[in-house]
C-alpha cells in the first residue's frame, strides 16, 4: 500500500501490512507499531510517540529520522535503514536488547541529546556518533563507522565493540577508552630487507590471521621468517592474530644458505648456524670437502672427527652438511685413531691395550688391517662409548634398532663385533651389526 501524508498531519497507525508513506516536512507520526512488517518512509521522519519495531519488522526511511517526544524499540530481527542523520531529541529514548539479530543503518549523523539512558545491540553510522547529555548512559554491543574521519563522544557509556573501515589514526574518539575491543582496518607493509617481495602490502582486520604472506628472495640468503622489526622482533606467520589497528611493516629476516667460511675469534669452538652446530679453528670452518684434515673416502673428503675439550668428548663433522655436527648419527671410519698411518708396530700394541679390557686385540686388528671403525653419535653428536641400548630418544632415530644392545670401546669408540671378553664376561656380538647375541 502506498500513502501520501499531507505536511500538518499526525499519524498513529499499526501497520497490518507492508507500507510505503510519501512525507512533507511537516508530517509527524505518533504512536506505531509495525508487528512484522515493512514500513517504507520516502522523505523525513518525525515521530512524537512510541515506535515498536516488534519482531522482523523493518523500517526504511530515504530521509532523516528525528524522535521528538516518545521512545523507539528496534525490536528483534528486523532490518533498519536511515538514509541521512538519527537524531533523539531530549526527553525521547532508544531502547534495544544485546542479541537482538539486529542492525541499524544510519547513513550519515547518530545524534542523542536525550538526558535518558539509551541502548543498541549493532548500530552502523556513516558519520558522526554524538552524545550530547551529560547525564544519560548510552551502550552499544557494536558501533560500525564505515566511513574514515567519523568521530565518537560518548559523555556516559560505550561499545562493548566498534569496527573501523580503516586505520584507529583515522578516527577520533572521546574519551578514549570508550570501547573494549577495536577492531580496525589496516594496511601491513613488507620490508624485504635489501630483498624483493610481491605483493608489498596486505591489508589486515584487527583479531583475525594474517592469513597468507608472501615469500619474498634474495641472492644467497634463506628467508627466516617475517618479524615486527627489522633485527629481532616478533615472528609473525599466516596463523598469527592481528592486534595492530594502525598501519604497519613486516620485515623480512634471513639466514646464510651456508655457514660462514671464517667466524672471527672462534677457534676450536662450535658455532650456531640454522639450528646445527659447527666447528671452527682458528676462525676457519672445518669438516668441509677441502678440510686437509678430513677422512678420504672413495677419493673425496667424507668429514673428520674431532675432540672438544670444553665437553670431553669426540665428535663427527659431516663435509655433505658441510661440516655440521653429526647429530644421532652412526659413521664408517678408515681408521682408528687418526695418525695411526705412521705408529710401529708397538706404538700400535700400545695403544690398542689401553682401550677396554678384552677389547685390546680386537682394536689392535682392526688397526694393523686397516678396517676402520663403525662408531655412533647421540642426539647431542657426542660419540657413545661403552654399553648402549637403543631406547628414549636413540630409539626415535633408530626406531627398527629399538632395544638392541651395542658395545663401544671406551677409548676410540670402535662397535664391538664378534667375540670379546668385557669385563671378564664373554660376549658375542654379530659380526656384521654389532648387535649384542649373548
Amino acid at each position: 500500500m502506498d500513502a501520501v501524508l499531507s505536511g500538518s498531519d499526525y499519524y498513529s497507525f499499526k501497520l497490518k501490512s507492508d507500507l510505503t508513506l510519501s512525507t512533507t516536512e511537516n508530517t509527524e507520526f505518533g504512536d506505531m507499531s509495525l508487528d512484522g512488517y515493512k514500513l517504507n518512509v520516502l522523505g523525513d521522519m518525525r515521530v512524537a510517540g512510541i515506535l515498536r519495531c516488534n519482531d522482523k519488522s523493518g523500517l526504511n526511511v530515504s530521509g532523516s529520522y528525528v524522535q521528538t517526544k516518545g521512545s523507539f524499540y528496534p525490536g528483534k530481527s528486523n532490518t533498519i535503514s536511515v538514509a541521512k542523520d538519527m537524531v533523539f531529541e531530549k526527553g525521547t529514548s532508544m531502547s534495544q536488547s544485546a542479541n537482538s539479530e539486529s542492525m541499524i543503518t544510519v547513513g550519515g549523523s547518530f545524534k542523542y541529546e536525550s538526558a535518558q539512558n539509551g541502548s543498541a545491540d549493532v548500530l552502523s553510522v556513516g558519520d558522526d556518533f554524538t552524545m550530547s547529555a551529560d547525564d544519560a548512559k548510552f551502550t552499544i554491543v557494536k558501533l560500525i563507522l564505515p566511513t574514515k574521519g567519523s568521530k565518537v563522544n560518548f559523555t556516559k557509556g560505550s561499545a562493548t565493540t566498534i569496527e573501523l573501515a580503516s586505520a584507529k589514526s583515522q578516527y577520533t574518539f572521546s574519551p578514549e577508552n570508550c570501547y573494549k575491543t577495536l577492531i580496525a582496518v589496516s594496511t601491513v607493509t613488507f620490508d624485504a630487507n635489501e630483498g624483493t617481495v610481491s605483493p608489498k602490502s596486505k591489508t589486515l582486520k584487527t583479531e583475525s590471521a594474517y592469513g597468507e604472506l608472501p615469500t619474498p628472495a634474495e641472492d644467497g640468503w634463506v628467508f627466516a621468517g617475517w618479524y615486527t622489526a627489522p633485527d629481532g622482533g616478533t615472528k609473525v606467520t599466516a596463523d598469527t592474530v592481528v592486534k595492530e589497528v594502525e598501519n604497519s611493516t613486516l620485515y623480512a629476516h634471513w639466514t646464510a644458505e651456508s655457514p660462514w667460511e671464517y667466524v672471527e675469534g672462534y677457534d676450536c669452538k662450535w658455532y650456531e648456524f640454522a639450528g646445527k652446530s659447527y666447528w671452527y679453528e682458528g676462525g676457519w670452518l672445518q669438516g668441509t670437502y677441502t678440510d686437509p684434515n678430513g677422512v678420504i673416502g672413495d677419493g673425496t673428503v667424507r668429514g673428520r672427527e674431532i675432540y672438544d675439550a670444553a665437553s670431553n668428548g669426540w665428535y663427527w663433522l659431516d663435509a655433505c652438511y658441510d661440516g655440521a655436527k653429526a647429530v644421532g648419527k652412526e659413521v664408517w671410519m678408515p681408521y682408528i685413531y687418526q695418525n695411526e698411518a705412521s705408529w710401529d708396530d708397538a706404538t700400535m700394541t700400545t695403544v690398542a691395550y689401553e682401550s677396554d679390557p678384552g677389547m685390546g686385540e680386537f682394536v689392535l686388528q682392526s688397526m694393523r688391517n686397516h678396517t676402520g671403525k663403525w662408531v655412533r653419535y647421540d642426539e647431542n653428536g657426542a660419540m657413545l662409548k661403552g654399553w648402549v641400548t637403543i631406547s628414549g630418544e636413540l630409539a626415535k632415530i633408530y626406531p627398527k634398532q629399538a632395544g638392541n644392545a651395542y658395545y663401544y670401546d671406551n677409548r676410540t669408540g670402535l662397535m664391538a663385533k664378534g667375540y670379546i671378553t668385557i669385563d671378564g664376561v664373554n660376549h658375542y656380538f654379530d659380526e656384521i651389526t654389532g648387535v649384542l647375541q649373548w
